[in-house]
């Protein structure tokens, strides 16, 4: 059986997670997993809870490799990423992190749009939710225009998971068609800038029946010729590590995929997938 890596997993480092390094270590070592890249939050300038993402990343930096060095094996390897919170502004800030620091990868995802998170149902109440769901896309397209030291683009449809806790089912899932032609054109700017698409499984966490980005995007971007994916939980506890992973190998096959990529020192590197 193909064991697949979990290359989006948050811990103690981050705001939101209080979870000890080692317990996702080990919980990824008794699920057989052939390895996890720790991906925890630098999101600068939250403005929902000022403060809260503000990576230590100098500590962060220097611990993470250190308990990778010492609980490595040959069968089971730990890796060193971030997850950046994007925003247009931040362009410069954000371009010092990736060159300041030696990440295996680095997430690119959007989690404000005009400094607002769709985490919040304060973001539906002042935006709507049609507008809100355009305003979210335009505002990754332009992340992803603008910026270009990430590696793969983290959660892309990451509203639907909070537009459906907080609207009414028929209000807050998203239909393919209404926003295709900025999700389009967000997918078309991570091929023709080989950058890879994430597969995201923390969306079965907020009543969803399929990963992050949905399967309609996942076809659309294999149809647009992308190639490149990357696989992650989006774990905050150990119970989750993984979580979900069973069922992709036979998703992706069926619209096409027959890989998906680890990145090492930033450097992508193809995995079976079956």
């Amino acid at each position: 059986m193909i064991k697949i890596w979990d290359q989006h997993l948050h811990t103690e480092f981050s705001g939101d997670s209080e979870t000890p390094v080692m317990d996702m270590i080990n919980k990824a070592k008794e699920l057989g997993l052939p390895g996890i890249t720790v991906t925890d939050h630098s999101d600068p300038e939250y403005k929902e809870v000022p403060g809260k993402f503000d990576l230590d990343i100098e500590n962060y930096t220097k611990t993470i490799p250190e308990i990778a060095r010492r609980e490595s094996t040959q069968d089971f390897k730990i890796y060193c990423g971030i997850e950046l919170g994007l925003q247009p502004h931040l362009v410069k800030v954000q371009e010092v992190i990736a060159k300041s620091y030696d990440f295996d990868i680095i997430i690119g995802s959007v989690h404000q749009v005009r400094t607002m998170d769709p985490y919040y149902k304060s973001f539906y109440e002042a935006m709507g939710m049609k507008n809100g769901y355009r305003e979210y896309y335009e505002e990754m397209l332009e992340n992803v225009t603008h910026f270009n030291d990430f590696d793969t683009l983290g959660h892309m449809d990451y509203i639907r998971r909070y537009a459906v806790r907080h609207l009414p089912p028929e209000e807050g899932e998203m239909r393919f068609e209404d926003y295709r032609e900025l999700t389009d054109e967000v997918m078309k700017t991570l091929i023709r800038k080989d950058k890879s698409l994430e597969v995201n499984t923390g969306s079965y966490r907020s009543r969803l029946t399929e990963p992050n980005p949905s399967i309609q995007y996942l076809k659309r971007y294999y149809e647009l010729g992308g190639r490149l994916i990357t696989i992650g939980a989006d774990a905050h506890k150990p119970d989750t590590v993984g979580d979900h992973f069973d069922e992709l190998p036979e998703m992706l096959k069926n619209i096409g995929f027959k890989s998906y990529f680890i990145y090492e020192k930033r450097v992508p590197r193809e995995m079976p997938l079956y």
